[in-house]
């Protein structure tokens, strides 16, 4: 076995830092003495992480604590004024562009409209246009944004930063997008799933006490984020919870992937426009459908019941394997009311419910179109906070 290298000051200088930020982050506003208690850190090495920060303008003094005796003890906060992150949701066609501040508070969004077969030049424009705008708008710097979460309907390459196959807006796959994107606006860009980044804004939705969640994401197309332990699961390649191509019924309606009866082909919004327009000739939005569906129209009910059936097979399938129980529908553009929603909770419970005891919990998500790209922001913000991994030599 070699030998472990020791911590260099560096890294110890970063933990200590990444462990007062998450502090400050938890709690808000809070004291020297409330860090200490939190952290395990001595006062000094507090006091030296905290002039750091305020030197960086990462942080600020926010007022003063409660004292009963002698000085109030001054708050810290992070500074929401200078620290900022950029979210890119690309669905198809429909791309959504926000940017928060440290806190993950979404300050601004837009939504940009494309045609599917768009160039990546197109997109890339597009995007870079976008980014330009909301900066722009809100006077910031652009040495003052951390990076930008750029979300795509693929499966990711995570060592290139870039798609490898895309469902939708196919001139992004293997094109260095984020370089293309950082030459254009000179911040750096981190490529993932659009679904795991969904997954992790709707985490922050949902109950702190509520540990592990699986969040379906219903869109164009369909995909999952796994959280375990209050933390994103992406698997090896970065490509956890592809459920969009799990096949349902091998000799069912053929998918654009060219296989027959992926999940994504019999119960995306794609696949209900689809299903409605083979039942009446109309060409319908999914939000027309479900609107229609919700005013007593009988073939939009049935065509719901069907495509909810459907997804609830599919998401059975996933509790059965993961033992997960709470689990989140993000952009169903429904209420849990309605006949799409109320028929994928029952396929869900006829397909889950004879196996285990313990009952599941089936949740509409919380986002709206516009806070989409949260995910992403929230994805680099979570990434400044995260501290260097300790060696330990036993």
């Amino acid at each position: 076995m070699g030998k472990v290298k020791p911590n260099t000051i560096k890294i110890v200088k970063k933990a200590n830092s990444a462990l007062v930020l998450d502090s400050i982050k938890t709690y808000g506003s809070i004291t020297v003495d409330s860090i200490l208690r939190n952290t395990g850190l001595s006062r000094p090495t507090i006091l030296k992480v905290l002039k750091d920060l305020l030197e960086k303008r990462i942080i600020i003094k926010a007022g003063f604590g409660e004292s009963e005796i002698g000085r109030s003890p001054i708050l810290y906060s992070l500074n929401t004024n200078e620290i900022f992150a950029i979210g890119v949701d690309v669905d198809g066609p429909p791309i959504h562009i926000g940017i928060a501040d440290i806190s993950g508070r979404l300050l601004h969004a837009i939504t940009i409209e494309l045609e599917e077969d768009s160039s990546i030049l197109t997109i890339k424009n597009a995007i870079s246009q976008g980014i330009s705008e909301c900066i722009d708008l809100l006077k910031i710097k652009k040495e003052d944004v951390l990076g930008v979460g750029l979300g795509l309907p693929a499966s990711i390459d995570i060592k290139n930063n870039c798609a490898l196959n895309v469902s939708r807006f196919s001139a992004l796959a293997k094109q260095p997008i984020a370089d293309m994107l950082f030459n254009d606006n000179g911040i750096p860009v981190t490529v993932r799933n659009d679904a795991h980044l969904i997954g992790v804004a709707e985490k922050r939705k949902l109950s702190k006490d509520i540990s592990d969640m699986l969040c379906i994401i219903h869109r164009t197309g369909i995909g999952m984020a796994t959280i375990l332990n209050n933390q994103l699961y992406s698997g090896d390649t970065g490509n956890s919870g592809f459920i969009g191509h799990m096949v349902i019924d091998c000799q069912g309606k053929e998918c654009a992937c060219g296989r027959k009866g992926c999940l994504e082909a019999l119960a995306s919004k794609r696949a209900i426009r689809e299903l409605y327009h083979n039942f009446t000739g109309e060409k319908k939005k999914y939000s027309e459908i479900i609107e229609s569906a919700q005013k007593n129209d009988e073939v939009a009910i049935e065509t719901c019941r069907i495509a909810g059936n459907y997804l609830g097979i599919g998401i059975a399938n996933v509790v059965k394997t993961l033992d997960i129980y709470t689990i989140v529908i993000s952009d169903i553009g429904c209420n849990e009311d309605h006949i799409f929603f109320k028929s994928i909770y029952k396929s869900l419970k006829e397909y889950v419910t004879p196996y285990f005891n313990k009952p599941f919990k089936l949740y509409s998500g919380k986002l709206r179109s516009h806070e989409l790209p949260l995910g992403g922001c929230i994805f680099i913000i979570d990434n400044f906070f995260v501290s260097p991994e300790l060696k330990l030599r036993i």
